[in-house]
């Protein structure tokens, strides 16, 4: 998946998941087959390359999700960046409550094991983040219940500096 960044500030400026960007960017004119919004990964280098190219423009990120836990061979160069938390079923159905609740509305979620990319680092963490979201949810807090279940994805990319 091709993303386009948008300029945050604090760990909003880390975060590097798959959500709160354009993904697919309209600018970019990209001729490259996707089913539910998603490029096979041999399309890495491609996308890849697109992003490097233009991220003088805006800061684009090449990402490869997976359902965790996932196996997955990535391509040379790329890195796992950590674990969003939501759901992803297309490039327009997917939620992630990294971005829109912890980063957000509910700053209890903010102290469960965040990375240098504003993703959660190990699924010790992952579940320590899905038990203090289900306990706010319990209290009557406001986090998303539509979308049905929410679950682990994996992240992985090239590392690029992010701009602000």
């Amino acid at each position: 998946m091709l993303i386009r960044r948008w300029p945050r500030e604090g760990i909003a400026g880390d975060y590097r998941g798959f959500d709160g960007s354009e993904i697919w960017p309209d600018e970019l004119l990209l001729d490259v087959e996707r089913v539910d919004g998603l490029a096979e990964i041999d399309q890495w280098a491609k996308l890849e390359a697109i992003a490097r190219a233009n991220d003088h423009v805006f800061p684009y990120d090449a990402l490869i999700i997976t359902r965790a836990p996932g196996a997955i061979v990535a391509p040379a160069g790329v890195e796992f960046f950590g674990f969003d938390f939501g759901w992803y079923d297309d490039e327009y159905s997917r939620f992630s409550s990294i971005r829109h609740e912890a980063m957000g509305a509910s700053p209890e979620l903010r102290t469960t094991g965040f990375n240098r990319f504003g993703l959660l680092a190990t699924p010790a963490h992952v579940a320590a983040y899905a038990a203090t979201r289900e306990a706010l949810r319990r209290d009557g807090r406001d986090v998303e219940q539509a979308g049905g279940e929410q679950y682990a994805i994996m992240i992985f990319g090239a590392v690029t500096p992010k701009k602000n």
